[in-house]
């Protein structure tokens, strides 16, 4: 089972030379598989072990639905025995992630500012990872991947003394500008923006300072699949990507565009 390419990428999309892309994540939300046990997750693992040697397990991600939800968490009732973890398995460069839950697959990219790669090349490995993990699931036996939805996130973080700086067209609140004896607040902005067209769909902008002079700008998109086919997953990548891109540059300030050497 092979997944298709991606669409093109539009040609007036905006592109830059050195964007402050950090991380890229391409996640599968799809219905729980009731025979997952803890023991099958380590034998998914020796499946991936020589690309993605280290380990970590977290907290489970709590799934956040663009169908009849709109966008609210999912209110579930357990019964029985308490939910599997989150495994994380790593590449040895850490750049590369395979993240694994019940009712979920996740593969990022992260990086520390000197290169990144386009999405072509993390949607090929994604693509890869994603049917590998299909095709096991399949041959152990635990139930089927059935797809209901699709998020994509860019993590982008930028050096900057406050999100003022980054931000286009956002001033401080007129106080903090004529009050000696008070700080300039610092922003933490959550947009959601709802898709023209896309009635499950929405893009998601959380802005907030990461540490001291830097800050952090993450857009996630969300769509809920018209069909559990694999084969309905680039198109709505791309359109988050169309989106994501669009958005981030909207919302940043031209100087830093020739700053990340902006192409078009």
């Amino acid at each position: 089972m092979q997944l298709p390419s991606l669409p093109e990428r539009p040609a007036g999309l905006p592109e830059f030379g050195s964007p402050p892309l950090r991380e890229v994540a391409i996640a599968v939300l799809f219905h729980p598989l009731p025979g997952l046990a803890q023991a099958h997750v380590g034998r998914y693992w020796e499946l991936i072990r020589d690309r993605y040697p280290r380990v970590r397990d977290l907290p489970p991600i709590e799934p956040y639905l663009e169908a009849e939800a709109r966008g609210q968490p999912l209110f579930q009732l357990q019964v029985g025995p308490p939910p599997l973890r989150r495994s994380w398995f790593i590449s040895e460069d850490d750049e590369r992630l395979v993240q694994l839950q019940n009712d979920r697959f996740v593969h990022n990219w992260r990086g520390d500012g000197t290169s990144y790669p386009h999405l072509e090349d993390l949607w090929s490995s994604f693509a890869e990872r994603f049917t590998e993990f299909a095709g096991w699931v399949s041959t152990e036996d635990i139930g089927s991947i059935e797809p209901f939805q699709l998020e994509l996130t860019y993590v982008n973080v930028i050096e900057a003394p406050s999100l003022w700086d980054v931000l286009r067209g956002v001033d401080p609140p007129v106080p903090a500008r004529f009050a000696e004896d008070v700080r300039t607040p610092e922003p933490k902005i959550e947009l959601r923006y709802e898709v023209d067209g896309e009635r499950n769909a929405a893009l998601y902008v959380h802005c907030r300072q990461r540490d001291v002079g830097v800050q952090q700008i993450e857009l996630t998109f969300r769509a809920a699949l018209e069909s559990p086919e694999f084969a309905s997953l680039p198109d709505a990548v791309a359109t988050g990507r169309r989106l994501i891109v669009t958005h981030f540059t909207a919302l940043t300030t031209p100087a830093l565009h020739e700053r990340w050497d902006r192409k078009r």
